[in-house]
């Protein structure tokens, strides 16, 4: 979603299940925040782009602060109706205008803040006393302006490499961070000779589009997003689907003895997070299939 702050209005979920889970419990919780540029936020000194309430105080928040304070801080806030905790960054750490994961994890004693894949800030957590989580809301005081995307939560504490651990925290901003997009072109000779750069072709006929993991579905729609289920087993580009999806496109491969794939990758790491180099997507198997 996306609110332009000075009271832009507010998303309120109420908890059942399992996400009416207890205070004290272990939990992690994620978002992709685009705050604007400015930062500045209209009425108060911070924004709450995303907030858990218990029944007796609030278990979360993200906060931002304004440019009367520290513009850019992010902080991880624990109140349990009379203390007050949080994990709080030294200074400005949010970017304006690109959204940026961020993580908040409670395990046990400690909260940790994650940014991007690394930590940011810790803290220690307080005790909370026959609460449990009754709501979760986006732009809880509507102050906050800019997007918020995917925001997910885990009754367990997602593992950071630390421990001999699998690297969760990093995997999930890689998620994100990490696209690869896919063209193709058929030629009439083997290494493709006859054909010249501007061949290769997207889904809209044209080197300007690429297919991507966005459209890693069952299906296509006529506007050309994914649809249906997930393809969890890797990226599968069944072109019969794009055929019958998009007339209007004219989206037609042409038949030819042979074919080829390029693929585009990019990453939006500046942190060098794998083994001190930017985390970049990988490719470690390719499959191509003629279809019945």
């Amino acid at each position: 979603g996306s609110w332009g702050g000075a009271s832009s209005g507010r998303v309120n979920v109420t908890a059942r299940g399992t996400l009416a889970f207890d205070a004290n419990a272990n939990f992690t919780l994620s978002a992709w925040l685009n705050p604007d540029v400015a930062y500045k936020v209209v009425g108060d000194d911070h924004s709450l782009p995303v907030y858990i309430g218990t029944n007796g105080g609030y278990a979360l928040n993200y906060w931002f602060r304004d440019a009367n304070s520290s513009p850019g801080q992010l902080t991880f806030y624990r109140y349990n109706g009379s203390s007050v905790v949080s994990a709080d960054t030294p200074g400005r750490v949010i970017k304006g205008n690109r959204y940026q994961n961020v993580v908040a994890v409670k395990n046990g004693s400690n909260l940790t803040l994650y940014l991007d894949g690394q930590v940011i800030a810790t803290g220690k957590d307080i005790t909370f006393t026959g609460q449990t989580v009754t709501t979760v809301t986006l732009n809880n005081n509507g102050n906050y302006s800019g997007g918020i995307d995917e925001v997910a939560i885990w009754n367990r504490v997602l593992t950071d490499g630390s421990s001999s651990t699998p690297n969760e925290i990093l995997e999930l901003y890689r998620r994100g961070a990490n696209r690869a997009g896919f063209q193709y072109r058929t030629c009439s000779l083997r290494d493709c000779s006859d054909k010249a750069t501007a061949s290769w072709i997207g889904p809209d006929g044209t080197n300007r589009t690429w297919f991507s993991e966005l459209q890693n579905m069952s299906a296509i729609t006529a506007s050309g997003d994914g649809s249906g289920t997930i393809n969890l087993t890797g990226p599968l580009m069944n072109f019969a689907n794009w055929v019958s999806a998009l007339p209007k496109w004219k989206f037609s491969p042409t038949p030819a003895l042979y074919f080829q794939y390029r693929v585009w990758l990019e990453s939006d790491d500046e942190n060098n997070l794998c083994s001190g180099a930017p985390c970049l997507p990988q490719i470690s198997t390719i499959s191509t299939s003629t279809g019945g």
